[in-house]
């Protein structure tokens, strides 16, 4: 129990610290990103093979996904691009998308000429990563430790928590609470998806897709015109 406090509390503050970081200090996109490699995957690597007897390479290594269940993490991912689309055209209005852009541009520092670079950052290296965190490192790793529903809610809870750091100053907070309820949800699938499996790989998918979706509302917004 003390080890799965230390590492709920490492991750809280990990998250916290990303937080702080994206939303209120100048550091670069690649600083940023640098530190949260070291945070959500250098670190728990180095912590599993000094503080438990999990095989620390055990979630990376490829392992063959069932075909029901790949097909089941590619509906899911199509789902998220047709909701995540559906939801830009019927109530994108809602939402100041010159505030976003300007954000992103400013305070990200990403600008139509390295968009696409970024995009397939986030979409195949980032989204690895988040899912390494949340649903290996959170989820997977602790199972034995809390059970599977508290790691699997606390796990979506961060997760969703976790993107206050992207999207903070984006949206009234009607939009916002809607957004983290979305991403527990979401989490929480992922976990499912995962569930009598020790890798991430069927998660990974689905995340890689409803990136794409998140990417194709970017294109639009910095191409569409």
């Amino acid at each position: 129990m003390k080890l799965t406090l230390v590492v709920y509390l490492f991750a809280l503050l990990s998250i916290l610290f990303l937080i702080v970081t994206e939303q209120w200090l100048a550091v670069s996109y690649l600083h940023k990103t640098l530190i949260k490699i070291s945070l959500f995957f250098v670190i728990p690597l180095i912590f599993i093979r000094l503080f438990t007897s999990h095989d620390v390479w055990q979630l990376l290594r490829w392992h063959p996904i069932h075909p029901m269940k790949k097909l089941a993490a590619v509906i899911i991912g199509v789902s998220c691009i047709a909701i995540i689309l559906t939801s830009y055209y019927l109530i994108g209005f809602k939402i100041n998308w010159s505030i976003v852009m300007e954000d992103t541009v400013e305070r990200l520092g990403i600008s139509a000429r390295i968009f696409p670079f970024v995009a397939l950052y986030i979409t195949f290296v980032n989204s690895f990563l988040e899912e390494w965190f949340f649903r290996g490192f959170l989820h997977i790793k602790l199972i034995s430790y809390v059970g599977h529903w508290p790691a699997s809610i606390l796990s979506a809870s961060l997760f969703a928590f976790y993107h206050l750091a992207v999207f903070l100053s984006w949206f009234d907070w009607t939009i916002l609470v809607l957004c983290l309820v979305s991403l527990f949800t979401v989490g929480v699938i992922l976990n499912e998806l995962n569930r009598n499996h020790r890798h991430i790989y069927a998660s990974w998918i689905v995340h890689i897709l409803a990136d794409v979706g998140v990417m194709l509302v970017g294109f639009h917004l910095f191409y569409g015109g």
